[in-house]
């Protein structure tokens, strides 16, 4: 239990590192847009046509003193994280609000459609890949690689408007039509409990709603599962080949052993520690499809941070609030799918948690 707890504080203690880093490129890029540019942020939409050139140009100075655009990198970015800490991650001038209740609110949607695209690539990557390699040379092994070799080959974007053309315009299975939960709240006594709407409606005794709501995201899930099942499962079919080639699977299939038990009980525990490792390598992807379906689907998800505006101006506040989430999000599902790895395999678990003691 201790070790994990140093685990767990040496993995949080390197994520406010890479936020610190992350940070510091980020507003260095900001800072090399001109003064001006940042300054047009915090004008004023609409100026009084009494105002002269020489009073709009001091309007202008006097907001970049205010925000101390005209001091060195070091004190602006001193100030912006001053500014970060005390005032919910800075004032977005673009957005008209402060960032992290804006990120709060769209939150919920896109934790749901993330998770659920977990939860379909992580049993559906095992099993295939387990299967090729069950099935090595054979027709299902053949197939799932040829699959899985068409799906690497095809961008995120392409394969969403593939899924579209096949059961949005063709079949009309799917919908792109998000659900009325103000309308709910209204006249059918819902509560919105988490903002997840498949979650809130099983907690509101409304399968119906939890239908409608995974109807709606099907396509989203779908899309993202593919972009990243190709790469995983071969990775998931060449581990279990090798480790089938093992003295103790051998000594296994000597000793009796039906292939069913020798795959559940000794290959699938080691060849999930690879898979899980690999998953948490590629989060990063994981999360960057998400934002990339959230626009193409229309999901009205934290992406919506960079987006709402419609401005090609850099807003410090904004690109860094939104960076700092993907940042966070990535670590988070990182720090889950090892500890998961480290449950799955006690000899991973020693090694994550630093520790040298077997007993």
């Amino acid at each position: 239990m201790r070790s994990l707890l140093k685990f767990l504080l040496r993995r949080v203690f390197f994520a406010v590192i890479t936020l610190f880093v992350i940070s510091v490129i980020l507003y260095g890029i900001i800072y090399l847009t001109p003064v001006d540019v940042r300054i047009s942020l915090f004008m004023p939409a609409n100026f009084s046509p009494r105002m002269t050139e020489e009073a709009i140009a001091r309007y202008q100075d006097m907001i970049a003193e205010k925000n101390h655009l005209y001091d060195s990198f070091f004190v602006q970015y001193y100030y912006w994280a001053k500014h970060f800490v005390e005032n919910q991650w800075g004032y977005s001038p673009s957005l008209h609000q402060f960032i992290l209740p804006a990120i709060i609110a769209n939150s919920p949607v896109t934790i749901e459609l993330t998770f659920c695209s977990l939860l379909l690539l992580i049993p559906l990557t095992l099993a295939s890949g387990i299967r090729a390699a069950v099935n090595k040379d054979k027709f299902n092994d053949f197939l799932i690689r040829a699959f899985s070799i068409i799906a690497a080959h095809i961008p995120l974007f392409v394969m969403a408007y593939i899924l579209l053309a096949i059961f949005y315009v063709g079949l009309k299975w799917a919908t792109l039509s998000s659900l009325d939960i103000v309308w709910l709240e209204k006249t059918a006594g819902y509560h919105s409990y988490t903002g997840m709407n498949i979650l809130d409606g099983l907690l509101n005794k409304r399968p119906d709603v939890s239908l409608m709501a995974l109807r709606r995201l099907a396509l989203p899930v779908l899309t993202i599962t593919f972009s990243q099942w190709a790469f995983l499962t071969r990775i998931t079919r060449n581990a279990t080949i090798e480790e089938m080639q093992k003295d103790y699977i051998s000594g296994a299939k000597a000793r009796g052993a039906s292939p069913r038990r020798i795959i559940m009980t000794h290959v699938l525990r080691n060849t999930m520690s690879v898979f899980l490792s690999n998953t948490a390598m590629s989060a990063s992807t994981v999360v960057t499809g998400v934002f990339v379906v959230e626009r193409i689907f229309v999901i009205p998800g934290v992406s919506e941070i960079l987006f709402r505006h419609g401005s090609f101006v850099p807003d410090a506040a904004a690109v860094i609030g939104f960076t700092f989430y993907c940042v966070i999000m990535v670590l988070t599902i990182m720090l889950i799918l090892d500890v998961i790895n480290a449950a799955v395999n006690p000899l991973i678990g020693l090694e994550v948690t630093g520790s040298s003691d077997v007993e």
